[in-house]
């Protein structure tokens, strides 16, 4: 076996742990650990030479980073409508990388209005290994997304299961993972006896409707925990002492055709900005325009009237409600903008979860901050980077989720980073930045780490 990169204590221990096992396994290592690296050296010492990776579409650019680094293999990845998808199946490559929305495409058929298993394209698959990356994403044991990875995963002599939160809702989310790795041998084949021997039923009964919880029975857990033991295995990041002090991770999100049309429309203004005494140089309407195209990925926009609007859909929230339900560990989130960090107070309000603010609107902010670091159930601070950017020490935390970075610039994003990465911090720092495709927001990520002039940036992405 071949590596381009040594491999860490514990991804060593995962490709021995791989090694001795079926070939199929689940690695529900923390985020921020290696967990793709950990799949990638088990497919390596399996001996495989075609793999299928699912994944979130967010971080398909990660798999194609990480196999470029590692490995000499052959990324393909498989997107784009069903007939580009299909013609991209038939190169030759050595990993095919699609996302978990893709499967129904690529293997289903179209009955009407609703999709369908489509079982003679799965059957003429050729790979050897498939990887489930975010695998909780086939916990619906009657999704259909569930009943593709399923077959898709029979159909190969090796399978993984990767994420750090295998159990969001209750264990019962368990079934569907392991029905999609080992087709139940690990936790029967049949659902409801699962259920029904692990769980207890209780009924609710009110006016108006009538409905089962199911609840987990006493000393259950561990009975479940047990019978997936020998085929899991888990690595904190906290105990992977050989780990970085800090490493950074990109997300990389789609924007709705609302936020691509909004960003077509204000770059065309912006080309007529340019004052006409000094090249290269907006003018003052130009500058203000292009702080509202920084604002577009986040979700709001201000008008021209002064009034916010928000688009209907937000992609870029919906991945970081994502990002946070795989966390358990407090984590700082930094936001450019004011409209950015009201919306995610209301998700986490939704949610339930507790949380605190640090931005100029905010009048207790010694408050906030108090709770933050001293309420073991307030994990989440949402903080501007001109309020909790500066100054503060943020070790309690040890990872920081930048949900923008408009126009803070190099200066202002290291001491951002700053607050968690810092003398008496003892775990290993994750830096998370959602980033929108085909946005502003790529230029803006630049700039961070090459000290680029700001305004440079928007002049280099309108001129695309």
């Amino acid at each position: 076996m071949q590596c381009k990169t040594q491999p860490r204590k514990h991804q060593l221990a995962s490709m021995e742990f791989a090694k001795k096992s079926n070939g199929r396994v689940a690695f529900f290592h923390s985020i921020g650990s290696g967990k793709s690296y950990c799949s990638i050296l088990s497919a390596q010492i399996w001996g495989c030479k075609k793999i299928l990776v699912v994944s979130p579409t967010s971080v398909i650019q990660t798999w194609k980073d990480e196999v470029k680094k590692h490995t000499n293999w052959k990324f393909i990845e498989l997107m784009g409508d069903t007939r580009t998808r299909q013609r991209l199946l038939l190169k030759k490559g050595n990993v095919y990388n699609i996302n978990w929305e893709g499967l129904k495409f690529l293997f289903g058929r179209k009955v009407g209005n609703q999709f369908v298993i489509n079982d003679q394209a799965i059957f003429n698959l050729d790979f050897d290994c498939v990887i489930f990356d975010e695998c909780h994403r086939a916990s619906n044991p009657q999704s259909l997304q569930t009943k593709i990875a399923h077959l898709l995963s029979m159909s190969a002599s090796h399978a993984i299961l990767l994420t750090g939160t295998p159990i969001s809702g209750s264990e019962l989310d368990l079934w569907g993972q392991f029905w999609v790795l080992d087709n139940g041998k690990s936790l029967d084949r049949n659902f409801f006896v699962f259920r029904n021997q692990h769980f207890k039923p209780t009924r609710h009964i009110t006016p108006r409707h009538t409905w089962v919880d199911w609840k987990l029975g006493k000393g259950e857990r561990e009975k479940i925990l047990d019978k997936i033991s020998p085929i899991t295995l888990r690595f904190d990041r906290k105990d992977c002492c050989d780990l970085p002090p800090i490493t950074y991770e990109k997300r990389l999100v789609d924007l709705s055709k609302e936020q691509l049309d909004a960003i077509d429309i204000l770059k065309g203004e912006i080309r007529d900005e340019f004052n006409p005494k000094l090249k290269n140089k907006l003018t003052k309407a130009g500058i203000n325009k292009a702080i509202k195209l920084a604002q577009i990925p986040g979700g709001a926009i201000l008008t021209g009237d002064g009034s916010l609007h928000r688009f209907k859909s937000n992609p870029k929230l919906s991945e970081l409600i994502d990002l946070l339900e795989q966390l358990e560990e407090k984590v700082i989130i930094f936001h450019a903008f004011v409209e950015e960090g009201r919306m995610i107070e209301e998700v986490c309000k939704k949610k339930l979860w507790k949380f605190a603010s640090l931005r100029g609107e905010i009048k207790n902010k010694p408050e906030n901050l108090s709770r933050f670091l001293h309420d073991k159930d307030t994990r989440i601070l949402i903080a501007h980077p001109l309020s909790g950017g500066e100054g503060l020490n943020l070790q309690i935390a040890s990872i920081v989720i930048f949900y923008s970075n408009g126009f803070m610039g190099h200066q202002k994003r290291s001491q951002a980073e700053g607050r968690i990465y810092r003398e008496g911090q003892t775990n290993p720092c994750l830096i998370i930045d959602l980033v929108a495709k085909d946005s502003l927001d790529e230029h803006l990520l630049k700039v961070q780490s090459d000290k680029r002039n700001i305004m440079q940036s928007v002049l280099d992405y309108i001129a695309i």
